[in-house]
C-alpha cells in the first residue's frame, strides 16, 4: 500500500458514505431538488468531522481543595 493511495482511500470512503447516508434520508424525506447540494455538502462535512482527530483541552494544572497540612489532624 502506497502512503499516497490511504488519504484516496479514505476519500473514496467519505465519499460512499456520504452517498449511502443521502440516499436513505432523501428516500424517507421530501427533499427539494434544489436543496439537494446544499444536503450532501453538509452529510459530507459531518461525516468529515467525525472521522478527524479530536484535539486534546490542555490539561490544567490541579489544585489541591485543601491543603494537605491543615487537612490531618491529631484524631484522624
Amino acid at each position: 500500500m502506497d502512503i499516497a493511495e490511504t488519504p484516496s482511500r479514505n476519500s473514496d470512503a467519505l465519499i460512499e458514505l456520504t452517498a449511502d447516508v443521502v440516499a436513505a434520508y432523501v428516500s424517507n424525506n421530501p427533499v427539494p431538488v434544489g436543496e439537494l447540494p446544499n444536503l450532501i455538502a453538509d452529510v459530507h462535512a459531518a461525516l468529515g468531522r467525525v472521522g478527524g482527530t479530536a484535539e486534546a483541552p490542555p490539561a490544567d494544572k490541579q489544585k489541591p481543595a485543601v491543603n494537605p497540612k491543615r487537612s490531618v489532624h491529631d484524631d484522624y
